[in-house]
């Protein structure tokens, strides 16, 4: 009864979500090219979709990602699998809960891979972070500009790592080096990112020597990476104590309290 429920429900919003999105783009077609011919200058608002309050939410994913498709794709394709998945496992097993159990999995999918294509960014990011401030400072030292000491390390990284230096080079026509790394941390909210450009935005605003201060995100990078090493041995260590007492030390206190049970069972059993 309950998966009838929900799959009637997933149908319902899902058929509900495309019919009104569909009617909302005619009528606001239609309105415009009345109002583009009849002179009229009222402004008309698309209905909203079911899932409008979290695009806040999608468009901060999407940012992080750096995806170029838009909140209501993402939704659109939600419900697409959602619908989709509960269709043809309906229609080939006959079953409602598990129909209603990958309609849910498709819904989630879109969100999982934009979750994942976040985590892997990130990752990449932080595996060349080190190498790009220890070249970044090395060209300094030499006597490069930002500008160019940022283009010969762009030799050094790869992957997204290096289409997002490219960007900070196509940011810094229109601005310095600084405000460049502190928009692309504010888009991309890495914390590593965030730390480099906060640094190098104090450098700009107080007239600190650069290099001064790659040196001290390189410092503050090394102490969060041994934090972070620290904080795994730590764990591995809790783990080998747990495997022990679960293993080792557990049947023995279970062996001692049987057979103390069994001694008093015998001594019971005499009275």
């Amino acid at each position: 009864m309950v998966a009838w429920i929900v799959g009637g429900m997933l149908c319902f919003a899902g058929m509900l979500f495309v019919a009104s999105f569909a009617a909302a783009r005619k009528e606001v077609v239609a309105r415009v090219r009345a109002d583009f011919y009849g002179g009229s200058q009222r402004v008309y608002r698309v209905h909203k979709s079911p899932l409008e309050p979290w695009h806040p939410v999608y468009e901060r994913w999407i940012r992080k990602a750096g995806s170029k498709q838009s909140a209501a794709s993402v939704e659109r394709k939600q419900w697409i699998l959602a619908l989709l998945s509960f269709a043809l496992t309906h229609v080939l097993t006959h079953g409602w809960m598990l129909a209603t159990a990958l309609a849910v999995l498709g819904w989630c999918l879109p969100l999982l891979q934009l979750r994942g294509a976040v985590k892997k960014r990130h990752r990449d990011i932080s595996r060349q972070m080190k190498t790009f401030l220890l070249f970044l400072r090395l060209y300094v030292e030499r006597g490069d500009s930002p500008q160019q000491a940022l283009e010969h390390t762009l030799v050094q990284v790869d992957g997204v790592f290096r289409d997002l230096l490219l960007d900070v080079l196509a940011l810094m026509r229109a601005m310095t080096f600084a405000q460049a790394m502190s928009y692309l941390a504010e888009q991309v909210d890495h914390p590593e990112l965030s730390t480099v450009a906060k640094l190098l935005r104090q450098s700009s605003q107080y007239g600190a020597p650069m290099v001064d201060k790659i040196s001290q995100a390189l410092q503050e990078l090394s102490d969060n990476e041994h934090d972070r090493m620290e904080s795994l041995k730590t764990n591995a260590r809790q783990v080998v104590y747990f495997k022990f007492l679960l293993f080792f030390v557990s049947p023995i206190v279970l062996d001692v309290m049987l057979f103390l049970w069994g001694m008093l069972g015998g001594v019971f059993h005499q009275f």
